[in-house]
């Protein structure tokens, strides 16, 4: 399988895990951005958290600097964990996909009806 184009439909997964994986991709942005396109609730990552002796790691991130790709498809700080542990960061992030579905889908499909201070959704 590929993880910068996984071929699953959008949001076909509760959870995603990429556990010690994005490190060896050279597109990091790309597998960030499939890993939420494909995850309805949670987004976990694990990735060294200082340089090692794997020549197979082309990549190494800060607790920042993997911020910096996430905040690009959550834009919620607040619902990214992050947890330090033996040499690794593990982040588990929410997917803010449901609050904006669930305020398109109650604009869209739901008229708003005021009567005498009461306001019901039809």
């Amino acid at each position: 399988m590929n993880a910068e184009n996984m071929g699953f439909k959008d949001r076909s997964f509760d959870v995603i895990t990429a556990l010690e994986v994005i490190e060896h991709i050279p597109d990091t942005e790309k597998v960030i951005s499939e890993l939420f396109r494909v995850a309805r609730k949670y987004v976990i990552l694990s990735v060294p958290s200082k340089e090692d002796n794997n020549p197979e790691h082309i990549h190494y991130f800060t607790d920042e600097k993997l911020n910096n790709y996430i905040l690009k498809f959550q834009r919620d700080k607040k619902k990214i964990e992050t947890v330090f542990v033996r040499g690794h960061m593990i982040k588990v992030i929410k997917v803010w996909f449901f609050k904006k579905v669930f305020a398109f889908w109650k604009k869209m499909f739901y008229k708003k009806i005021n009567i005498t201070g009461f306001v019901i959704w039809t």
